[in-house]
């Protein structure tokens, strides 16, 4: 996977076509030191999906081929159906590894969902019909059956497996983090 933290040929692009407007909009410059805080952390945040799921990784790895980190002040990722592999984040200054995990997790489930669709017509409804306000998934209607339903049982996966980690002494805080609204994309 490629971490890119400058405003390179995907930021053209995705501006251009209107791609992650609520990302970029407030999207500034960063430092040296800024992104390779954002690389030390994506780094460990895959060791820690590799710790949990071996299997889990291995998707992210095949599906997340471009990262995009920025510091834009809206808090999250997303990853669009028409630019396959490419995940954007602007992680908020409290995020810990595990936030940058559980963001890389849900975005590489959208990939694969993306995917799918492509060779097997999963959905119906163009995605800008699926954009529309009254199919949107707000955070505070969420449920773990509702977001994901598989990463429920990778938050208790991680719970139980890392115990060490603040946020994941108790799962119901790691779902909570994850079906927040912590990648944007969905909010």
């Amino acid at each position: 996977m490629a971490v890119t933290s400058t405003f390179e040929t995907r930021f053209k692009h995705c501006i251009e076509n209107g791609i992650f407007t609520n990302i970029f909009k407030g999207a500034g410059p960063s430092d040296g030191p800024t992104r390779q805080g954002w690389d030390n952390r994506v780094a460990e945040a895959l060791d820690l999906i590799q710790g949990i799921s071996p299997d889990l990784r291995l998707m992210v790895d095949l599906l997340v081929t471009d990262l995009v980190v920025l510091n834009s002040g809206a808090d999250g990722g997303g990853s669009a159906s028409h630019i396959p592999g490419v995940v954007v984040m602007s992680p908020g200054a409290e995020w810990d590894v595990l936030d940058y995990a559980m963001c890389l997790v849900h975005e590489g489930m959208h990939l694969n969902l993306f995917v799918a669709d492509k060779v097997y017509g999963t959905f119906t409804l163009p995605s800008n019909a699926l954009e529309a306000e009254e199919r949107r998934v707000h955070p505070k209607d969420v449920t773990p059956c509702h977001a994901d339903p598989l990463a429920e049982s990778y938050v208790r996966s991680a719970a139980s497996a890392h115990r060490d980690l603040p946020a994941a002494a108790d799962p119901s805080v790691m779902w909570a983090s994850l079906s927040r609204g912590a990648c944007i994309g969905d909010a």
